[in-house]
């Protein structure tokens, strides 16, 4: 936690060449789960609060994201493209 932690993110088309895309963020605090042996349902993930929102470009940087003033648990990272109109979720 004492870090920045840099994340990579890629938007390929489908032949895997790499696009150039503005894309938003959203990282949110997920409620923990009452038993530590389940998984969040990706259908409907609990978020007890947002805690960082953005945009970036994924030509152009590494999303990075200093975590050190929040607290240890689980996080979701939402993507969305408006253009392409492409949602992506992933907790982490």
């Amino acid at each position: 936690k004492k870090e920045v932690k840099k994340i990579r993110i890629v938007a390929v088309n489908s032949l895997n060449i790499p696009l150039s895309r503005n894309l938003a963020y959203v990282i949110r605090k997920l409620k923990p789960l009452s038993n530590p042996q389940e998984n969040y349902n990706p259908e409907n993930y609990p978020a007890e609060r947002e805690i960082i929102t953005g945009r970036f470009r994924t030509d152009e940087e590494n999303l990075a994201i200093d975590f050190s003033n929040y607290p240890s648990g689980a996080y979701l990272l939402e993507l969305d493209d408006p253009v392409e109109k492409v949602n992506h979720k992933q907790p982490f």
